[in-house]
């Protein structure tokens, strides 16, 4: 399969199939259609399919005239991501952080209530495989399984670290939940890039420091050091969180 492209069709979807011939011929027909054929037997062929429903195509490919193979096969688009839900509690993430973050989570995970164990829920409505990955790391499941409730540790270490877990299925959909560490009680600061509570020079510095890529800070301290929302660090983000920690401005929360 080569590709799939939106044709703009609510519940289609265009595919471009890309293969070969893999017997010798010099005519290649799909579903009565002449399909041009490459000297090496390669050939590409667009085809709509639709959501939730087999369609079916038959194959036949010729030599001087003669029958050299003749297939049928069905294909489904299934364009469905599969459900994915663990059991960690979240804290919501304030609104003026949210829009600064890179990427998008689900919530912060206070350390005070997480054990390093948790339970993931998964299922493909269409009943293909599916496939978990934890913190980037590929989770075994039962082979072919579409379905499954499965208790993983991971292990987080500090403030600011990212919990992420995917869900893909056979088609390629996939189903993402992601969180912060940082506990319920914290209060995120604009400017505190390293969530002691305060904003400080030092914070100023790590700013200054990310804007001129002397460090990479992590998604979060990224985010607290981003004043202007312009979802980057700069020294004039570093500047304002120097002018709030001598007390010259104070930093709004929006």
């Amino acid at each position: 399969m080569g590709g799939r492209s939106d044709d703009g069709t609510p519940g289609f979807m265009t595919y471009r199939d890309c293969g070969r011939v893999n017997v010798s011929a010099d005519y290649l027909e799909i579903n009565g259609r002449s399909v041009p054929l490459s000297s090496d037997g390669t050939f590409e062929y667009d085809f709509l399919l639709r959501e939730g429903k087999y369609t079916s195509f038959r194959v036949i490919a010729k030599k001087n005239g003669g029958i050299a193979a003749d297939r049928t096969l069905s294909v489904m688009f299934d364009g469905t991501a599969p459900t994915l839900e663990t059991d960690l509690e979240t804290v919501e993430i304030p609104d003026y952080l949210e829009k600064r973050l890179d990427g998008e989570f689900d919530g912060f995970v206070s350390p005070d209530r997480f054990d390093g164990h948790i339970k993931i829920s998964g299922k493909d409505e269409s009943f293909t495989p599916v496939y978990l990955w934890l913190d980037g790391v590929f989770v075994q499941l039962s082979s072919g399984c579409s379905g499954f409730d499965k208790i993983s540790t991971v292990h987080p270490s500090k403030k600011g670290d990212i919990i992420s877990v995917g869900l893909a299925d056979a088609a390629g959909n996939t189903t993402f939940k992601n969180y912060i560490m940082l506990s319920g009680e914290t209060e995120t600061l604009p400017g505190d890039s390293d969530f002691d509570g305060s904003v400080t020079v030092a914070d100023a510095l790590l700013a200054l420091q990310q804007s001129v890529g002397k460090v990479e800070l992590g998604v979060l301290s990224r985010a607290l050091s981003d004043i202007d929302a312009d979802l980057s660090v700069s020294v004039s983000d570093a500047l304002m969180i120097l002018d709030c920690a001598v007390g010259k401005i104070s930093l709004p929360a929006e």
